[in-house]
């Protein structure tokens, strides 16, 4: 599936900027934030503006009934070591759980001593 932009909804984005910054650089990719703290709603109303034919299709609903977009937080310099991190992550995922896997287990082991 190809997604081509991110949009957060609900009361955390508006009220998190922090964890919203985190988001953006972790994925590299833009985060829209909605100006409505109740989208997940709105959405639920979309959809049951189109099953009752009120309009005759979802994108014609979201253009009359969806909520403006508030802002755009945009990936930060950080990003490129978020990028790295989860490149040594997944060669750390690797190389213990798949190439060394009784690692993972003495690990396991000698926290429980």
């Amino acid at each position: 599936m190809k997604i081509d932009r991110i949009v957060a909804t609900g009361g955390l984005p508006q009220r998190n900027q922090l964890l919203m910054q985190i988001y953006a650089d972790v994925m590299n990719q833009p985060i829209i934030i909605s100006e409505s703290e109740y989208a997940p709603a709105i959405g639920a109303a979309i959809l049951a503006a189109v099953a009752t034919k009120h309009y005759n299709t979802v994108p014609e609903a979201i253009a009359k009934m969806a909520p403006p977009l508030e802002k755009v937080i945009e990936p930060s310099k950080d990003a490129a070591t978020y990028q790295q991190l989860y490149g040594l992550y997944t060669a750390l995922h690797d190389y213990f759980g798949y190439q060394n896997p009784d690692y993972m287990k003495t690990l396991k082991a000698l926290r429980s001593n």
